[in-house]
């Protein structure tokens, strides 16, 4: 608990004499180890959780295939699919004279 404490202590005179070279010096050393530190952990923290996930999905290849409802999903209706075809066709139809023919605006400078 004590070494906590000097560190403290040391870090509060070091950043109350910040305008003080020598003091300036060891903060800007102590601020880089600092952010080394953060960005060391951060990375060993990634790679931690990369490897967690990736165990996690090797694992579940290994699982059996479960179905989603025991019941297969209704096929398609032909009349249905002719219906909706044919109006996709109108549509394209309807859309290609409206290209071809467009309607006339007046000019708004004159």
């Amino acid at each position: 608990m004590r070494y906590i404490s000097v560190t403290w202590q040391r870090i509060r005179d070091l950043y109350a004499g910040r305008y003080d070279p020598e003091s300036l010096r060891v903060l800007a050393y102590s601020y880089w180890e600092f952010l080394l530190a953060v960005v060391c952990i951060s990375i060993i923290g990634i790679a931690v959780f990369g490897f967690y996930i990736f165990s996690g999905v090797i694992h579940n290849l290994n699982a059996p295939f479960r179905a989603r409802s025991a019941t297969p999903d209704a096929t398609l209706n032909r009349a249905q699919l002719d219906e909706t075809l044919n109006a996709f066709i109108a549509r394209e139809a309807a859309f290609n004279a409206a290209k071809s023919a467009p309607p006339s605006a007046t000019d708004p400078s004159k």
